[in-house]
């Protein structure tokens, strides 16, 4: 009997002491969710035009630090010298990668050369395009959101060597990291409607 009554006295107990653990510590805190992006596809121009190039080869385009890393960046315009990342955001691959796809993706669509491809040492194309990547940051003024592109592009033919630095800034439609993503992808291929005009020429 005296074993009996000792169970239920520890039974109750340990029904009385959860709730109080409960209050006590609360709920554990849900685990963040990580969120990955990329960048929207390339507009296809209705141009009709003959491909200026018989065949493209885009290099693998350069990028220090951070820009190597797929963490989404931004920066107060009122702290320009302090560039900051969001925690739980990230890139799909780091960015330079991205940019050398949209580049591929916009000389293929736009008909810009009849083949473009990655480029090799072993394979002689008719132009070779290199860049290096100086900015690509989420940029935040009060209440307004924009991108900031920054992008070194060098250009090489037979007969012609064209290096630039391209610089864009593209306003998001909200304070959203998806529609600065969108922004991003805008900016990108505003630079690659200057480049394709200016070695078109």
């Amino acid at each position: 009997m005296s074993n009996n009554i000792y169970v239920l006295t520890k039974l109750f107990s340990l029904i009385f002491t959860i709730p109080l653990l409960t209050a006590c510590f609360g709920n554990p805190a849900p685990v963040p969710q990580d969120y990955f992006y990329t960048l929207p596809d390339n507009k296809i121009s209705t141009a009709t035009s003959k491909a200026v190039y018989s065949s493209l080869s885009v290099d693998k385009i350069r990028a220090t630090g951070i820009y190597n890393e797929r963490d989404i960046l931004y920066l107060h315009k009122t702290k320009p010298l302090s560039i900051q990342r969001y925690h739980y955001h990230h890139w799909t691959m780091p960015p330079a990668q991205l940019i050398q796809q949209q580049i591929k993706a916009y000389l293929t669509a736009n008909h810009v050369a009849n083949q473009v491809m990655d480029y090799s040492p072993a394979t002689k194309t008719a132009g070779v395009i290199r860049g290096t990547l100086l900015q690509f940051e989420q940029l935040i003024d009060g209440k307004n959101y924009s991108v900031g592109v920054s992008i070194e592009l060098d250009f090489k033919s037979a007969t012609k060597h064209h290096v630039k630095r391209y610089v864009v800034q593209t306003p998001a439609k909200d304070s959203s990291i998806h529609a600065s993503a969108a922004a991003f992808g805008e900016a990108v291929e505003e630079i690659m409607q200057r480049f394709v005009k200016d070695i078109n020429n």
